[in-house]
């Protein structure tokens, strides 16, 4: 027995499995040598696998994650490095917590800059409500909204069954119809959710934060594994989804939306710590309307935003920068121009 066993430790025959990958993993953390130079890795893994090939490199995500290529016979693994990120990747995690402690999601579409000096308002303001509906109003103006409509929103196959009424409920919105706006869009939400859920598995008869939930973990599970994929094997009790928030601007952004929804928009009334969060449960209950206002409805159409890059990280195609101006955008900014000024809702009928 002994001869076989010796050509496994050295290499000739490839009978290595994942739970020893694992073992070696934890061998070179217990001994301190993930800090160390690949040379080092290398010289210990080889008293147990003589052909082992050790190189520090990075990963590419949206920063860089460090570590080292470790190949022993077939398998090429990534081990992280003890400081596996820069000291910068921490910037988008600390913007999302500044939109979230007023109550937001991270907007998709704007630069990362203008979004940054959002952040450092939000964050220094006291009265973050205040603060979060001058955001609000500056992100989504008539003209950014007409665009949204016409050039994202209604482009992707999972608002198709939702957009005559998402059209009616901005309608209803400039038109002063503050109630009728918000009571018609949170359902058209949670459908475009669904018709989510179901490209990644879920069941049609799922509605809501439950769904929503299975969909942003099976979506960031995916990003991982596209992150990894030249790698046969990755420390995934290291390499966690909370691992690569740190760093992962698209995981950050799920991660926001999923805080948001579980928290805020689905928590249950007597667990909401404001009556100035928008909550679902007790709007469509009719157990209170004190969080219907402006700036939530205007949370509403971030959330569609939001869910037009959920949509895309799920495998529908489409574009994922700031829309320009078309023909149809412009006239649906004068028919949203002919609602302000006219209270006229004529041209949102379907």
């Amino acid at each position: 027995m002994l001869f076989p066993y010796f050509f496994l430790k050295i290499g000739y025959w490839s009978f290595m499995n994942k739970s020893e990958i694992c073992s070696v993993f934890r061998l070179m953390k217990r001994k301190k040598l993930l800090d160390k130079d690949a040379e080092d890795l290398q010289f210990e893994i080889r008293k147990e696998y003589a052909r082992a090939n050790v190189e520090k490199v990075f990963v590419q995500s949206f920063g860089r994650i460090y570590g080292y290529r470790v190949s022993i016979e077939d398998e090429i693994c990534f081990f992280p490095a003890k400081n596996a990120f820069s000291a910068q990747s921490s910037s988008a995690r600390k913007l999302r917590d500044s939109f979230y402690e007023a109550g937001l999601i991270v907007p998709p579409f704007f630069n990362a800059h203008y979004l940054s000096q959002q952040g450092e308002k939000l964050s220094a303001c006291e009265d973050k409500e205040f603060m979060a509906s001058k955001v609000l109003a500056e992100l989504y103006t008539p003209e950014n909204v007409a665009k949204f409509f016409t050039e994202r929103w209604s482009i992707l196959p999972p608002f198709n069954k939702y957009i005559g009424a998402i059209k009616q409920s901005i309608g209803c919105y400039y038109a002063g119809l503050l109630y009728a706006a918000v009571m018609t869009i949170i359902p058209c939400i949670e459908g475009v959710i669904r018709e989510i859920g179901l490209v990644k598995g879920g069941d049609e008869g799922e509605v809501g934060g439950r769904n929503l939930i299975k969909v942003v973990e099976t979506i960031c599970k995916d990003i991982r594994d596209r992150i990894f994929k030249e790698y046969t094997w990755f420390p995934e009790h290291v390499i966690t989804i909370d691992f690569l928030e740190n760093e992962n601007e698209q995981i950050q952004m799920l991660k926001n939306f999923k805080l948001f929804f579980e928290r805020q928009l689905y928590e249950h009334t007597d667990r909401i710590e404001s009556d100035i969060l928008l909550n679902r449960h007790s709007i469509l209950h009719g157990l209170s309307f004190d969080s219907i206002n402006e700036s939530s409805y205007l949370r509403l159409l971030n959330m569609l935003s939001s869910l037009y890059f959920i949509a895309i990280l799920s495998g529908f195609r489409g574009p994922s920068f700031f829309p320009a101006h078309s023909e149809q955008s412009i006239s649906f900014l004068v028919d949203i121009q002919r609602a302000i000024s006219n209270n006229e809702m004529r041209n949102f009928q379907n």
